[in-house]
């Protein structure tokens, strides 16, 4: 599946589910005509998806509704962050997700361990280490 797929059926579900998110069923004329609208236009695209697809994203539908209400509210919440974050800050994120992805399980699992233990630092300490990095920036010049 190429990313605008996944993109794509990341959004019906958060959309629907956002929508539908009320006790019980909602009844199409309840909803405004902003929600109506959304909810043609991603039917529209899911009906052009290929049977393989639209397994795929009943699948993940089901995984997302079994999910904790919490844990279904922060997916919601990181997909709006998301939504709202500028072309360049997503390719930003897309180029460092493949560099991490590229690094060996015994580097990422040293990054991890060091992120953890600067999180044990207190935050005066964070910001004192965050303050002496940008100082070296400054003078390297970066």
């Amino acid at each position: 599946m190429n990313r605008r797929d996944f993109i794509l059926m990341t959004s019906i579900i958060l959309i629907s589910s956002k929508v539908f998110a009320q006790e019980g069923s909602t009844r199409w004329d309840s909803l405004t005509l902003e929600q109506q609208e959304v909810i043609k236009k991603r039917w529209e695209k899911f009906k052009k998806l290929s049977p393989e697809q639209k397994t795929k994203l009943r699948q993940a539908w089901r995984r997302f509704k079994s999910l904790p209400p919490e844990r279904q509210e922060r997916i919601r919440r990181n997909f709006q962050r998301w939504q709202s974050l500028t072309p360049e800050r997503k390719e930003q994120i897309r180029d460092r997700w493949k560099k991490w992805r590229s690094l060996s399980p015994e580097k990422r699992t040293e990054i991890r361990q060091k992120a953890e233990a600067f999180r044990r630092l207190s935050p005066e300490i964070r910001n004192r280490l965050r303050n002496l990095r940008k100082e070296r920036r400054l003078r390297r010049g970066e």
